[in-house]
């Protein structure tokens, strides 16, 4: 009878009830295209003999059976045909797929009354057991077959070797600043930067600044990756733009270890990262980091008011936009600035937007004299009342320079020359004149003098009248009459 359950037709022979009867013979045919053939044993090397009760049989196929005994042989014997269908032999592989890859062990498993011939690189290995572990990395080949010669075949790679990248132009984990290819073996290749993962060929030369993350993993699941990180420039950070004017001390942030070249004014002065740069001026900057990177950079100091201002930007910088009191000021690829007011200026680098500020004085510091006319001379004292800001004095008397403060009054005679400076250059130049004076003292006084010498004069001629007379009188001159007036007249002259 056919056990389903097991996929095999299994034969019983049964002992006839009359004990004296015995089993002589057991036959058992299977039919061929032409006639049937005895068989000798079944399909699981049970030899048929007399003694034998029980055969099993797992290949599709006719059967009949003769059982011959001590009273029924030949045409009497007890005959029975079988008509019995094999199913087809059932088979499972696990840990890859048919036809696929994997890194994995592979096991395959069945039941059925079938054979599994193994083959590894088109080389036979052995017959391999149901749930066997295959190991070992190649291609294989899983031949099963039942014993109708129904085959089930299974074909996969086993590859637990991972792809080799290769890196030209830096270091796996390294840093460069050259351009770097990338190459592997097998396999599909990704490049991750941040969250974005990119599809790459193999041989690709990447150029750009940035930390690379290439992940190749093969059709087995096997992956390899590795980074790289391209620099060509320095890393640092300034609060100023190249060819741009701050009005702010200045500070140069680094990440990394750099050398640091500054000028200022055209002279090489100390400098290190975070310091920060603070008086007014033209700086040159100079940065280089261990990966041989250099920038150079331009940058003005202004934290003041200007007399004017000429700009010019610097590569690749633009004046976007200029304002003084909201207003737009015209303006082309360089700026000229003359009228006084202040000013907002606003460039454009392709990148950033940057403002700065400027203020123009033209004018001069007003001066309020008092006592004499710009220019002029006088008698009487002179001073300087008031300036209108704050201002460096150049004081002169006579050529020579002397002190003076504003509200100081001036007395002595001379020529004065005096120049107030403000902050940004714009001068006002005063001169003057204090010539000879006097005064009720010195009048009085020159009268008196005055009256003095005429008191002096009259008492000297009288005095040599006098003595003339005395000298005539001595000689016995005799000399005319004359009345008393006339003598009094005489005296008094």
């Amino acid at each position: 009878m056919e056990n389903t359950s097991k996929k095999k037709l299994d034969i019983s022979v049964t002992k006839s009830q009359d004990l004296a009867a015995g089993i002589t013979n057991i036959f058992i045919y299977k039919k061929t295209d032409y006639d049937y053939m005895l068989l000798s044993q079944d399909d699981f090397s049970g030899t048929i003999t007399n003694t034998r009760y029980t055969y099993s049989f797992a290949t599709s196929g006719e059967y009949r059976v003769v059982v011959e005994d001590k009273f029924r042989s030949g045409l009497d014997a007890v005959t029975e045909d079988y008509q019995y269908t094999q199913p087809l032999p059932q088979a499972n592989i696990y840990g890859v797929q048919e036809n696929g890859y994997t890194n994995k062990d592979v096991n395959i498993q069945y039941s059925d009354y079938v054979t599994c011939s193994l083959y590894k690189d088109n080389v036979y290995i052995k017959e391999l057991s149901s749930r066997e572990r295959i190991t070992e990395e190649g291609t294989y080949l899983a031949l099963i077959q039942d014993l109708d010669g129904n085959e089930i075949v299974f074909n996969f790679i086993i590859d637990k070797t991972a792809p080799v990248i290769t890196l030209d132009g830096v270091n796996a984990e390294g840093t460069t600043n050259r351009p770097v290819t990338v190459t592997w073996n097998e396999g599909l290749g990704y490049i991750v930067l941040g969250d974005t993962i990119t599809r790459i060929d193999s041989g690709i030369t990447l150029d750009e600044d940035n930390n690379y993350y290439v992940v190749v993993e093969d059709e087995a699941g096997n992956i390899s990756q590795l980074g790289f990180k391209i620099d060509t420039h320095v890393s640092y950070k300034i609060n100023v733009l190249n060819g741009a004017i701050s009005n702010e001390d200045v500070i140069v942030h680094s990440s990394e270890d750099v050398e640091i070249e500054m000028k200022f004014n055209g002279a090489l002065m100390e400098y290190a990262p975070e310091q920060s740069v603070t008086e007014e001026g033209e700086y040159t900057l100079t940065i280089r980091d261990s990966f041989g990177n250099e920038e150079t950079m331009n940058f003005r100091i202004i934290k003041h008011t200007q007399k004017s201002f000429n700009y010019t930007p610097g590569d690749g910088v633009t004046i976007d936009n200029v304002l003084s009191s909201g207003e737009a000021v015209e303006h082309g690829d360089t700026l000229q600035l003359t009228t006084d007011g202040e000013y907002s200026i606003t460039i454009w680098d392709g990148e950033v937007y940057y403002t700065f500020n400027i203020c123009i004085d033209t004018t001069a510091p007003e001066v309020i004299l008092e006592g004499v006319e710009n220019g002029g001379s006088t008698k009487n004292k002179v001073k300087i009342a008031s300036v209108s800001e704050d201002c460096t004095i150049l004081a002169k008397k006579d050529g020579v320079e002397f002190k003076y403060n504003v509200g100081d009054s001036i007395e002595e005679l001379g020529n004065y020359e005096l120049t107030f400076v403000d902050s940004v250059g714009n001068s006002t130049n005063i001169t003057f004149s204090i010539v000879y004076s006097l005064n009720g003292a010195a009048i009085a006084l020159i009268v008196i003098s005055c009256l003095v010498l005429v008191a002096g004069a009259v008492l000297f001629l009288v005095y040599r009248f006098k003595k003339i007379g005395k000298k005539k009188k001595k000689e016995d001159i005799e000399t005319p009459q004359k009345d008393d007036k006339e003598i009094e007249e005489i005296e008094l002259d």
